[in-house]
């Protein structure tokens, strides 16, 4: 749960969160108020950094059991623990920071080498976030922060990219478009040695959202971490309509491979003041195509 407190600067809320597993995590919230719904020239949302939502917290749920086959699929590829390879970690739409600082303090754990790289696409987080960081120690030559726009290019590849609540209204596909083009960049697609599954593309016109029996088939099976690299996305299936999701990601080069969780929240916490509304959150994994698939 998030409990706030008297925060110590101006227009800032401090936040604490406990996790399933590791210490309590602080965080500082921009004030919600005044910056929801502001949008920026191109129409990006500035929702982010206001809150702690879903998928963040889902995300921290199940990267230990991920993170534990990844790890294991890790050494089996680059020669064991003993190998002095850089894990090099990419976390997209960072917000306020909880998973990354969670991530942090787990990896840190381990004797492997590692750096996470935390990116975000509104520059007026970024302080934020660096900020919340330095809340909870981590240490620095872990992490780096840095502003990333969907579409670019990345400038290196990485081994697990991961991201939570990054789609969740019925925004321009471009945007969905560009999201899958940066994460597929950033994927070294050629240690795949053998071709890809036959892709069955999804036709989202024929299937309705939220329907559990009109889902694309790879959500009807668990995720399992294969070969490296791989993307996690925590999604919220708010308004943008999921089969719409995998079908885009995959006309893109990424391809579901499987459901890591799903569940269903009421926002409104068990109908406070006569008020619900449901909202199905689901983890889902990705993998690379070697070949783009053509469009339908």
């Amino acid at each position: 749960m998030s409990s706030f407190i008297d925060s110590p600067h101006d227009g800032i809320e401090l936040s604490s969160y406990s996790p399933p597993t590791g210490p309590s995590i602080k965080l500082q919230l921009l004030p919600l108020l005044s910056a929801c719904g502001n949008k920026d020239a191109t129409g990006a949302s500035k929702n982010t950094g206001l809150s702690i939502w879903f998928g963040a917290k889902n995300l921290i749920n199940v990267l230990p059991e991920l993170l534990l086959d990844y790890n294991s699929d890790y050494n089996k590829e680059v020669g064991g623990p003993g190998d002095n390879r850089t894990n090099r970690i990419l976390e997209l739409g960072a917000g306020t920071g909880l998973t990354g600082i969670w991530l942090l303090h787990h990896l840190s754990l381990s004797s492997s080498p590692f750096h996470l790289t935390l990116t975000d696409g509104v520059d007026e987080v970024l302080p934020l976030l660096s900020s919340n960081l330095l809340l909870n120690s981590p240490p620095p030559s872990s992490y780096s922060v840095s502003n990333l726009l969907w579409g670019a290019t990345l400038p290196q590849t990485y081994d697990f990219i991961y991201g939570a609540d990054l789609i969740y209204e019925r925004v321009d596909t471009t945007k969905v478009r560009q999201l899958a083009s940066t994460v597929r960049s950033g994927l070294t697609v050629e240690i795949w040695e053998s071709p890809p599954s036959p892709l069955n593309i999804v036709d989202s016109s024929t299937l309705l959202d939220g329907e559990e029996g009109c889902l694309p088939p790879c959500l009807l099976e668990p995720f399992k971490v294969g070969r490296l690299p791989f993307f996690i996305l925590a999604f919220t299936r708010r308004s943008f309509p999921f089969p719409s999701l995998i079908r885009i990601f995959a006309e893109e080069g990424l391809k579901c491979k499987g459901l890591v969780e799903d569940g269903t929240y009421d926002i409104f916490e068990n109908e406070t003041d006569g008020l619900t509304d449901m909202w199905r959150d689901c983890v889902v994994g990705f993998e690379p195509i070697m070949s783009v698939p053509e469009r339908l």
